[in-house]
């Protein structure tokens, strides 16, 4: 009784670790960022190569398969195949069309997660391509104020607020655009 408790127990975390760590994302990179900490990072990286192997995959699909089949199987058994009656599952009337609907919550909720994941990898991407830009106008500037050029006057004429925590990435890339605007002014002008 011990060990099917534990054995009980074991599955569930790894599930837990599954469903937080590892569906919710596609990116490999994305998913060693949300490596649980009870986990070093060399063993998660293992795990998550298990988990996209192909026989892995395979394997899940067909217990899936299995276990839907055997799900209907035991309701038409109860209830026989034209009735489309409610059944008791841990203490809850359901009937196929809440187990339908509940699949498809469940999958939206995959896609959202998945979703989620991709743009909140295209948005690192963006602040790293906007901080490159940062600091190519800063030393743009920098060469521009070796040549006399007044970077305070500069600065204030185009609203700068270059470095500011609050701003977001949009008004960033604007004030990249608007002083690589004058650069090119200067240089060509």
């Amino acid at each position: 009784m011990v060990l099917a408790r534990i054995n009980d127990n074991w599955r569930r975390y790894k599930t837990t670790i599954k469903q937080t760590h590892f569906l919710p994302y596609k990116c490999v990179n994305v998913m060693l960022k949300n490596c649980p900490k009870s986990i070093p990072e060399s063993h998660f990286r293992k795990l998550i190569a298990y988990w996209r192997t192909e026989k892995v995959k395979a394997h899940l699909q067909a217990e899936n398969k299995k276990s839907k089949e055997s799900a209907i199987r035991a309701f038409q058994s109860i209830f026989g195949k034209e009735k489309a009656g409610r059944m008791r599952c841990h203490r809850r009337v359901t009937t196929p069309t809440l187990l339908k609907k509940n699949e498809e919550i469940a999958t939206l909720k995959q896609q959202h997660a998945t979703e989620k994941a991709t743009l909140e990898g295209k948005v690192d991407v963006m602040q790293k391509e906007v901080d490159e830009l940062k600091s190519l106008v800063k030393m743009m500037l920098q060469k521009k104020k070796s040549s006399g050029v007044d970077l305070d006057m500069l600065a204030a004429q185009l609203g700068s607020t270059l470095g500011n925590p609050n701003n977001d990435a949009h008004e960033e890339v604007l004030f990249v655009v608007k002083v690589s605007i004058c650069y090119h002014i200067l240089n060509n002008g």
